[in-house]
């Protein structure tokens, strides 16, 4: 039977980069000017478009 090797959960871990955070206040702000939570996702996806050209 094999030995058992152990290797830690955190094996390759990296830290999260914290030099892209923004004031909370400047980053509520960016929400409402897009539109809220909804806003955003508006935001990432461009609207689809079906074979007519309108807007699904």
């Amino acid at each position: 039977m094999p030995e058992a090797v152990y290797r830690s959960v955190f094996d390759g871990y990296r830290m999260h980069d914290l030099s892209k955070q923004i004031p909370w206040r400047a980053a509520n702000e960016e929400v409402g000017r897009i539109g809220g939570h909804v806003g955003i996702l508006r935001e990432q996806t461009p609207p689809k478009k079906d074979a007519s050209g309108e807007r699904k």
